[in-house]
């Protein structure tokens, strides 16, 4: 297989998983997102949450940027 398949391949792959594990994260956000707004009367409390449970969605994403990036890293080294 050439070095340009593997390439291909490696960033179809990282496409795709990546969404894929973008679409969980996003509805994990949401159901608990809905949960606090369903059980937080206060406003202020409401967004703090809000805010807290972007943050760990976007620390999540980067984490699972990073891990794919590293695999595919080492998927792409040459086979000797």
């Amino acid at each position: 297989m050439t070095r340009e398949r593997r390439e291909e391949l490696a960033n179809s792959a990282k496409t795709t998983i990546f969404n894929d594990f973008k679409d969980a994260l996003n509805d994990v956000f949401k159901k608990y997102d809905k949960k606090a707004k369903k059980e937080i009367k206060a406003q202020d409390d409401y967004m703090g949450t809000h805010d807290l449970l972007l943050a760990a969605k976007r620390g999540f994403e980067q984490k699972g940027m990073e891990r794919i990036a590293a695999q595919q890293k080492e998927l792409m080294k040459e086979v000797a």
